[in-house]
């Protein structure tokens, strides 16, 4: 990841997607992994988050600019402003980081067999096949930052309430894959779009919203970042139960 940080060529954007396991992910885990002090403003990660979370105490909120977060509205989807300035940062060869879950996962919402990842935004496809140069996407999954942050469920509802923050003395499994392999989809995709008449997408802009073909380009664009994710999980699961 290093690597790809640093050396990847200039105007080559790189999206990093992981799974959301607390409020803390980002930054809280990602500068554990990489410390932001090593990189410098230019080489830091763009973001986005809920801005009626993050943005809500305006004493931090310079706090979270400095740390190149974004906020965006919940269910406005990727229409919204904010998102299209993150569009930009990713197409202009910047590091941006993504949780394509759109919301918190812990364990507890599921069965012990069952994965752990939820259901993936096809917005993150959008973000990907939109770029004038083709990112370098990598996957990450972690597990335990449920532990430092967990949640509980409200009674009879699927919604979750912080429990409590900063539990001490947990242990977080932190695992990066290589870059996903998207050439094969999207050469597919390209033969698809020409034969439709819709051409290059990469060239339009990003105010112009997707047609029904397109929008099955980003899903299947998904699905495979998705299951580049569960690849990981299931390395991730055996390890942390072990």
């Amino acid at each position: 990841m290093v690597e790809q940080i640093d050396n990847r060529g200039d105007g080559v954007p790189l999206l990093t997607v992981s799974n959301h396991m607390s409020v803390l992910d980002d930054p809280g885990l990602l500068s554990s992994i990489i410390p932001y002090w090593r990189l410098g403003p230019r080489k830091m990660r763009w973001s986005i988050c809920s801005d009626n979370i993050y943005f809500a105490n305006k004493l931090l909120v310079p706090l979270f600019k400095l740390g190149n977060a974004l906020p965006v509205k919940r269910n406005l989807g990727v229409e919204q402003p904010m998102f299209e300035v993150f569009y930009h940062k990713l197409n202009k060869g910047n590091w941006c980081h993504i949780f394509p879950e759109g919301r918190i996962h812990q364990p507890w919402r599921y069965s012990n067999n069952e994965p752990v990842l939820g259901p993936l935004k096809s917005g993150m496809g959008r973000l990907i096949v939109r770029c004038k140069i083709k990112p370098i996407v990598v996957p990450i999954y972690h597990i335990g930052m449920h532990k430092i942050c967990p949640e509980v469920q409200k009674k009879g509802k699927t919604i979750a309430k912080l429990k409590r923050i900063f539990s001490v003395n947990k242990n977080v499994f932190v695992y990066i894959g290589k870059p996903v392999d998207l050439d094969p989809v999207m050469q597919k995709w390209q033969k698809i779009l020409d034969g439709e008449g819709i051409g290059n997408i990469s060239s339009l802009p990003w105010s112009k919203k997707s047609c029904d073909v397109e929008k099955k380009y980003h899903e299947e664009i998904t699905e495979v970042v998705k299951e580049a994710l569960l690849e990981l999980e299931a390395i991730a699961r055996k390890e942390y139960n072990k």
